[in-house]
């Protein structure tokens, strides 16, 4: 396993192998791959430019650095602005598999991106609707 790892593996399976494991694995590897790929390097909203590339939101000359969770989180909400993001879309989006994030993980993503980015004015763009998910309001 050690070897196959040195040598460039992604990940092991040992014999037996559990299928729903497998498949698990499987989509997991698609999403990283293929979910966030950049189509392009910025995204706008009210005024406010997200830097998907230097994980950065910038507002009046002023920039707040974020986490590659946080710009993708941010992303998404770019990408539907005014749309509720539900809760499992946003798991989807930023863990490979639910299966294995504490319930609380989120709320401490979204802790830390509104205090990040209260500070040039964005927080109160970023609006919760409890139970549901996120939504990005003017």
């Amino acid at each position: 396993m050690i070897l196959a790892m040195n040598f460039g593996a992604d990940d092991y399976i040992t014999k037996p192998f559990n299928i729903d494991l497998l498949i698990v694995k499987i989509n997991a590897l698609l999403r990283r791959e293929y979910s966030f790929s950049v189509e392009k390097k910025h995204s706008q909203f009210q005024g406010y430019t997200l830097n998907i590339i230097d994980n950065q939101l910038i507002y009046d000359s002023r920039e707040v650095v974020l986490s590659k969770n946080e710009t993708k989180l941010l992303y998404l909400l770019f990408t539907h602005p005014n749309q509720l993001v539900t809760r499992e879309d946003i798991m989807a989006t930023l863990w490979d598999n639910e299966m294995f994030v504490d319930k609380n993980t989120l709320a401490v993503t979204l802790t830390r991106l509104r205090n990040k980015v209260t500070e040039i004015g964005f927080s109160k763009y970023l609006q919760t609707v409890k139970g549901k998910g996120i939504k990005l309001s003017d």
